[in-house]
């Protein structure tokens, strides 16, 4: 790998110390140590793409194998009962849920002040890591059942210690706590052993205590989850309505499967990790309920407010892979945060309960103030282009939007 030093100078970087060895550069550990979700995400997923064989070796193989069609995010489980399920929904909003870990309490607390102060009528619900197990959440309870379950959830529940049995989590789990730099080291040596961090017993635990994989079903609004195949190096969208409820329960852990923090989730026959996978995933699953027939969508984001221009290649550079280009018809509000919620220690692992109700606080509040954006996507019915609103603006695509946040 080569890097730009200087004007017009140049330096190589190894990224293997022998044949097939994968190794970090300082670069690759400042950016692994910088994360944020979506942009900050697509760090680690540059760190790792320019300095692991092995991501690029999955970059090249979906290259080949999976050329990108208009309908790429198509759902992976749409079966005739599905289709007739979906079949005419074309009134209605769609909540489009961005990954973040920790981060997602803010879009608990964005549905609650929805639901109280603009009751729009939402149809489906689809989401990515945190954003998919909220997607769940919302499709069957109301914003103070959601509250409850995660003001429940302890650190130890997500960031389950390898050694530590599922029975002794209560007993323990006020004893162990989370520190940033035991965070980090942690993290780190998963990533030179090429192992995960931590257990999913503790999350597999609070998804059965909850029973949302049992209330959902034929029934109950479209709720659609993003994970990304291993095999392919591809996002995948699967419908949970129609699966079992221990499909549903390996979905959820599927789609919130943080690479190198947790190790994928077998899902469906295949593995699966979080579905906002760096550089190749797809953290805002704008495509599947669009694909489905609805036409206006409350996209709740959680990363920083405002993009570097770094950021900004990378979100094109994603959605080229992808083929997200254009949607006729269709109307997107996007709502962020009015500040940055933390980074990858402080925001997306941080589930003590100080951070996750002031989260929760924060979006409620700040949805309350960003009711307005709703009502220019009401009054938007252009069937020829695509819309993007934004704090008051209107764009006519999302690259567009995002070059308007560049500071």
């Amino acid at each position: 790998v080569k890097k730009k030093t200087g004007k017009n100078v140049w330096e190589t970087i190894p990224t293997c110390s022998k044949k097939g060895e994968a190794m970090l550069n300082t670069d690759s550990i400042n950016k692994l140590m910088q994360l944020t979700d979506e942009e900050s995400l697509g760090g680690l997923g540059k760190s790792i793409y320019e300095s692991m064989d092995t991501a690029r070796r999955i970059s090249e193989q979906s290259k080949k194998q999976a050329k990108p069609e208009k309908n790429q995010g198509r759902c992976q489980n749409l079966t005739s009962e599905l289709k007739a399920k979906v079949q005419g929904i074309t009134d209605g909003w769609g909540l489009i849920l961005s990954g973040g870990g920790g981060k997602g309490a803010y879009q608990v607390g964005v549905y609650k002040a929805l639901q109280e102060f603009m009751p729009i009528d939402i149809k489906a619900f689809c989401g990515t890591s945190a954003g998919g197990l909220n997607a769940a959440l919302f499709s069957v309870c109301s914003p103070e059942e959601a509250m409850e379950i995660w003001m429940d959830i302890d650190p130890v529940d997500v960031l389950t210690p390898q050694e530590i049995n599922v029975e002794d989590l209560d007993e323990l789990g006020d004893l162990i706590t989370f520190e940033r730099e035991e965070l980090k080291s942690d993290i780190i040596k998963a990533f030179f052993e090429k192992k995960e961090a931590f257990s999913r017993k503790g999350l597999a635990r609070v998804i059965d205590k909850s029973m949302i994989s049992g209330k959902i079903n034929m029934d109950t609004p479209i709720c659609e989850i993003t994970c990304f195949n291993t095999d392919n190096g591809m996002p995948e969208n699967f419908l949970l309505n129609g699966l079992s409820s221990e499909e549903i329960k390996k979905g959820l852990l599927a789609t919130s499967a943080m690479p190198i923090v947790f190790q994928p989730e077998e899902f469906m026959g295949k593995k699966y990790y979080d579905g906002g996978f760096p550089i190749l995933g797809n953290n805002v699953p704008l495509s599947p309920l669009y694909e489905l027939g609805l036409r206006k969508f409350l996209v709740i984001h959680l990363s920083a407010p405002q993009k570097t221009s770094e950021n900004l290649q990378l979100a094109r550079l994603n959605r080229k892979f992808l083929n997200e280009t254009f949607y006729n018809g269709a109307t997107y509000v996007h709502i962020y945060p009015h500040e940055d919620l933390g980074d990858l220690f402080d925001g997306t692992l941080n589930y003590n309960d100080s951070y996750i109700e002031a989260t929760i606080n924060k979006g409620y509040e700040e949805m309350k103030e960003d009711l307005f954006n709703i009502y220019l996507g009401q009054d938007n019915n252009d069937p020829f282009s695509e819309t993007h609103v934004l704090n008051g603006k209107i764009f006519k695509s999302y690259d567009d939007m995002l070059a308007s946040m560049v500071v």
